[in-house]
């Protein structure tokens, strides 16, 4: 079957909108339509600097409805709405069985090219996402049964498109990396998409004083929004000094960094007091250097940690999330806003860089039209 997507061809240059070929799904996979997808940095991180075999359809933040499964696949039935993982976990490794399915080693063993993907053009065989076997800037994707979580059939797909990574990763730092705890002293580096959905979590956790810190005066507005108390321009001065005037010397017991700036991640570890956590979630550069006077970690005994993909577990974190959103307390869809055809996703990349978006997500047309997979012998 032919499906639309958006390739990249070229390092640095647009996506270009093709019809690829989709095979069906093979013994533990499943086929979805996608409803929505996600336009994070690490996309446009990945199709300007990564360097992977070409052509590949970038996105990883998708949800839609499972309407083809291959053999074995016992947890999921057409018909499903589902949200996918970036990552995905194979359950049975020794990081899995202790809880930290983010770090899974088969998973981390994959290599590019994507040798498993369904997708090809003119015979050609298209590439997913680097190593992770998923795609979403495509209008369907033979995903493994494993990388996806069912959820309700009445949260819309593209607010649920967000739980793929954005609001997963930045809620999942505070609630389950970090467990912070009620009447926390809260600092959060870096307010886009990541940043507010951590805010919102530390408001989630009862934290006493949420203080967002950023250099771009509009982020700190929405921040404000998603629960901040207090907020900091960095462009305007110390960071680490306006949190010990905002805490009357206090000093944070968390802080967070969403933004993947070094200076940022440098100044984490003097925002929070001795004792204190800071969670690097933020990827910067490869090669991004976080520097630490031994006497931090040791005399005054704070703890760094970091966060991959937040640091939670899909299968527990998700459903908490849905529960909250459904509550009206979990802000996931005051996180999209602008919505784009697939044809736009250049636009959603101009949008992010120009800090206008807390969350582009492309809405796909097919999937409201109710179209059908066929499959041709």
């Amino acid at each position: 079957m032919k499906v639309q997507a958006a390739l990249c061809l070229r390092d640095g240059a647009p996506l270009e909108i093709r019809d690829v070929e989709l095979a069906p799904p093979g013994p533990g996979e499943v086929l979805v339509r996608w409803g929505a997808s996600g336009i994070c940095a690490s996309d446009k991180f990945v199709v300007t600097h990564a360097g992977w075999p070409k052509p590949y359809i970038p996105g990883h933040e998708g949800a839609g409805i499972v309407e083809v499964l291959g053999d074995g696949v016992d947890t999921l039935a057409a018909g499903d709405h589902v949200v996918s993982d970036l990552l995905g976990a194979c359950g049975h490794c020794r990081q899995c069985r202790t809880g930290r399915p983010r770090l899974c080693e088969p998973q981390r063993r994959r290599a590019v090219p994507d040798i498993d993907s369904r997708f090809s053009l003119d015979g050609t065989r298209v590439g997913r996402f680097g190593h992770h076997e998923i795609a979403t800037f495509v209008e369907a994707c033979v995903v493994p049964e494993a990388s996806l979580t069912k959820i309700p059939d009445n949260v819309p797909f593209e607010a649920a498109c967000l739980l793929g990574c954005c609001a997963l990763s930045g809620a999942a730092a505070v609630l389950t990396r970090a467990k912070v705890a009620p009447g926390s002293r809260v600092a959060v580096f870096g307010c886009g998409g990541l940043g507010l959905a951590g805010i919102n979590a530390a408001q989630l956790c009862g934290a006493r004083q949420i203080i967002a810190i950023d250099v771009v005066p509009r982020k700190l507005d929405w921040a404000r929004e998603f629960g901040a108390t207090d907020t900091i321009d960095a462009s305007q001065g110390d960071p680490v000094e306006a949190v010990s005037a905002a805490t009357g010397g206090a000093m944070a017991d968390f802080a967070f960094d969403f933004s993947g700036s070094a200076v940022a991640m440098n100044q984490t570890v003097g925002v929070v007091r001795n004792g204190g956590m800071v969670v690097l979630e933020g990827a910067g550069p490869p090669g991004t250097q976080l520097v630490v006077d031994q006497a931090e970690l040791i005399d005054n005994e704070k703890v760094i940690t970091g966060a991959h993909a937040g640091g939670g577990i899909p299968a527990l974190d998700i459903p908490l999330l849905i529960d909250r959103f459904r509550a009206g307390t979990f802000k996931l869809d005051a996180l999209v806003s602008h919505r784009l055809s697939l044809e736009e996703v250049n636009d959603g990349f101009d949008l992010m860089t120009r800090g206008e978006a807390r969350r582009s997500v492309i809405v796909f047309a097919t999937l409201q039209f109710g179209s059908v997979i066929v499959f041709e012998a």
